[in-house]
């Protein structure tokens, strides 16, 4: 019988030291997965701040080949 008890509790630690990883393991996971949603949003925002620095200078570039013809973009004015 004392073998018994010993068992049973033998496989309690186990059991507790199971779910302690399985709940450390999720933890991680979403850790994890937080930090890759961040790093997401970070690369957006870098590529469109490239893209939107790209678009200028692109927009820099026409205007000036148009004023080199003698020509501009058309501006409302108001």
């Amino acid at each position: 019988m004392f073998r018994s008890d010993q068992q049973r509790a033998f496989r309690n630690e186990q059991t507790k030291s199971f779910l302690n990883t399985r709940e450390g393991d999720r933890h991680l996971q979403a850790q994890q997965s937080n930090e890759l949603n961040i790093g997401r949003k970070a690369l957006v925002q870098v590529r469109r701040a490239a893209l939107e620095e790209l678009l200028h200078q692109e927009y820099l570039q026409y205007q000036k080949e148009l004023s080199l013809m003698g020509k501009a973009f058309y501006q409302q004015r108001i």
